[in-house]
């Protein structure tokens, strides 16, 4: 029983020996590229099992923009700055889209839409506020970290207020002598302006 035992077990042995190419040749390459393939796909699957619903569907408010990060590393700490990185790159990104659909909805607003220099202007000014955002009103609204084999997965939700965006479009505005003089008496600036005096008000009360 012993000898046949010994004899199945060294079958299955060579069995998986021979599945594999001997190395050097073109099979060997074709079998370690499929293995990194699998491997990459467990470890996107596993990715995906983990994501909190939060970060699969951030939530969405007309009082400010969201965005979730993921991080991954065998360093806890990384793999937490790795996600907060990510979800601030995504910020970043989502300013810049609702800075452009503000300085378009100005441009609209003063009927200014052919005019030249005031295009150049709301440019130079969408430019500006999209390459030098301040991220600094950002605050954690969520996070959660999982272990995934040797590695850590890092998930962190960033919550920045629409509020600060206003100001910031606002302030780059006045700067600029051309829009500060046109926009100015436009419907859609005067709201602006207004929603930002009241949110400070409140701040103060």
């Amino acid at each position: 029983m012993k000898r046949l035992m010994i004899t199945i077990l060294a079958c299955g042995a060579l069995a998986a020996c021979s599945s594999a190419p001997k190395p050097g040749t073109p099979e060997a390459y074709v079998y370690a590229e499929k293995k990194k393939t699998e491997m990459l796909e467990e470890e996107v699957e596993a990715v995906i099992d983990e994501t909190p619903d939060w970060c699969h569907e951030p939530p969405t408010s007309d009082n400010a923009l969201y965005a979730c990060g993921i991080g991954q590393s065998q360093n806890v700490n990384m793999a937490r700055i790795r996600a907060e990185l990510e979800a601030k790159r995504q910020l970043a990104s989502r300013i810049g889209g609702k800075v452009s659909s503000q300085i378009k909805e100005f441009q609209e607003s003063v009927g200014d839409a052919a005019n030249e220099q005031v295009v150049q202007q709301l440019s130079v000014v969408t430019k500006s506020i999209s390459t030098e955002v301040d991220l600094s009103g950002y605050q954690t609204k969520e996070s959660e970290l999982v272990a995934n084999g040797a590695k850590y997965m890092s998930f962190i939700l960033l919550e920045y207020p629409i509020g600060a965006v206003n100001r910031i479009v606002v302030e780059k505005v006045r700067q600029n002598e051309v829009l500060n003089t046109r926009l100015a008496a436009a419907d859609a600036f005067k709201e602006l302006e207004a929603e930002i005096a009241a949110a400070r008000a409140g701040v103060k009360e």
